[in-house]
């Protein structure tokens, strides 16, 4: 049975990149990497892709032929005549990200089965100590979930330009309640501290974050909020 695969997506990456150069590589980059591609000549191809990105030099026709030659993998991929026949493949980049993140897609359905494969070869070792295989796939499908595209995450530009305007909004129309800090123009600035908030105090030693620290517990229990400090100094 054939693994998953997207060959038609392929050559469109590849195709755009060539079309639309350094700047579609980088957005394709945040998807794909030399094994995400099924055609080994492919592969091929988008490491000349790299290999220029990272001299610095730019990516067109004539360069990345010119980086086969120099890497001596011209012949591997069909001569300069393959890498000509890409950019007919496609009429324009646009779609570059979307074929991109397709074949993300297939790529890692290759590892999972990839995955499968490794684990039932192992359990169906009777040599084989079935704690170790555990471990093993546990770190093997780490990996792969490692690759896997997360709803849960935020990027820190979102959370400050969020974060930013509450606390512009409390300032401005001076909105009272937040637990003080012992800094008053921080507390000015920020509105003081909010529920849920996660509060750290980095410094150098003997810069005062203990006390700090201390009189914050002591605004709170001011305020009647309970609380508790637990010191566990580095000596």
């Amino acid at each position: 049975m054939i693994p998953p695969q997207d060959l038609n997506a392929e050559e469109g990456v590849l195709g755009a990149i060539l079309l639309e150069g350094r700047k579609t590589f980088d957005e394709c980059s945040d998807y794909v990497n030399p094994n995400s591609f099924y055609k080994e000549q492919n592969k091929i191809v988008f490491k000349a892709f790299q290999e220029l990105a990272r001299a610095n030099e730019p990516i067109d026709l004539i360069t990345v032929v010119s980086q086969l030659r120099k890497t001596d993998t011209l012949k591997a991929v069909g001569n300069p005549v393959y890498v000509s026949q890409l950019t007919n493949k496609i009429a324009i980049g646009t779609h570059a990200v979307n074929y991109a993140k397709r074949l993300k897609e297939v790529a890692i359905k290759r590892d999972l089965i990839n995955f499968a494969n490794i684990l039932a070869n192992s359990c169906y070792n009777e040599a084989s100590d079935a704690f170790d295989v555990y471990e093993i796939a546990k770190k093997q499908l780490d990996k792969v979930i490692g690759h896997l595209p997360s709803n849960d995450s935020e990027k820190a530009y979102d959370v400050a330009v969020r974060e930013g305007a509450i606390i512009r909004e409390q300032v401005t129309n001076g909105v009272k309640g937040g637990l003080p800090y012992n800094l008053s123009d921080l507390t000015k600035y920020t509105g003081g501290g909010q529920g849920g908030d996660l509060i750290i105090l980095a410094a150098r030693p003997a810069m005062g974050k203990s006390s700090e620290a201390m009189g914050i517990l002591l605004n709170a229990a001011k305020m009647g909020i309970p609380g508790a400090m637990f010191n566990l100094e580095m000596s």
